[in-house]
């Protein structure tokens, strides 16, 4: 179950810089292969901010119009360790995060999603890749697209309430995209949060709802304390426990600083 909660603050109102960089991607060359097979170099997203401290992402792989084969990566000693398919040819170029965004709508669209869906889908993922989380950016959507193709995402899922009250909801995901799910509910807790000045909204038959810092940064835009949180599946093993027990539960929250960018943990 996808928790999200919202706490209504009484601060300034306060909104999130949109600032799109641009991402450094180059193109790699191999024997037999065009030039082609796109990574990334380097990212100048905008920073993700934890308790005061910005981090940012040296680098991380980005999606392009073919697959991704090849890729280099910095070594200790400042080298290079290349792929062994890799050649020496390399060249860098600009990928500008509005066509890499469109790039993914127009993935979406073509195996079923509704516009308005692809769009939000595209919008969490590239948003994900300016903060340089490159982890729960543009690589999930090829997964993303074989899950809608086999049946195990719905492609014309609609996320609805199923029961309610005046701080609380339970949606019900229809299996459908999770970023989709999860934007319908943190939406829902806010909107309860301005009456009640607190909320509360879990989400079941869901899928995977990509950076939950996304949901957190909507409610921060609002003036809004977010939170986000989701279960996984156990992949982490306890202190003298023979298998995994528990997840890497993500979790995050933000919180609104006026005029400046919030605190956020992601």
């Amino acid at each position: 179950m996808n928790e999200v909660w919202t706490n209504a603050q009484s601060s300034p109102e306060s909104s999130i810089i949109e600032d799109r960089r641009t991402l450094q991607v180059g193109s790699a060359s191999r024997a037999g292969r065009g030039p082609n097979d796109r990574i990334v170099r380097g990212c100048r997203g905008s920073p993700v901010i934890a308790s005061g401290v910005r981090f940012r992402h040296p680098w991380a792989r980005a999606l392009g119009k073919t697959r991704i084969k090849a890729i280099a990566v910095p070594t200790r000693d400042h080298g290079t360790r290349r792929d062994s398919r890799q050649t020496e040819t390399m060249a860098s170029k600009n990928c500008k995060m509005d066509p890499l965004q469109s790039f993914c709508r127009e993935a979406l669209l073509k195996v079923g999603v509704s516009h308005d869906d692809a769009e939000i889908t595209a919008d969490v993922l590239v948003t994900a890749e300016s903060w340089g989380v490159h982890t729960h950016g543009t690589k999930l959507l090829p997964g993303y697209i074989r899950r809608l193709q086999a049946g195990g995402c719905k492609a014309d899922g609609r996320p609805r309430v199923v029961r309610s009250g005046p701080a609380w909801a339970i949606v019900d995901g229809e299996a459908s995209l999770g970023q989709v799910t999860s934007v319908f509910a943190m939406q829902t807790a806010m909107d309860k949060a301005r009456t009640c000045g607190v909320a509360y909204v879990g989400v079941r038959n869901s899928t995977h709802f990509g950076a939950a810092g996304y949901y957190t940064a909507m409610a921060a835009r609002e003036n809004l304390v977010g939170i986000a949180m989701a279960n996984d599946t156990p992949s982490v093993a306890a202190t003298g426990s023979r298998e995994a027990v528990t997840g890497t539960n993500p979790l995050s929250y933000a919180i609104p600083t006026g005029e400046h960018d919030p605190i956020m943990l992601d």
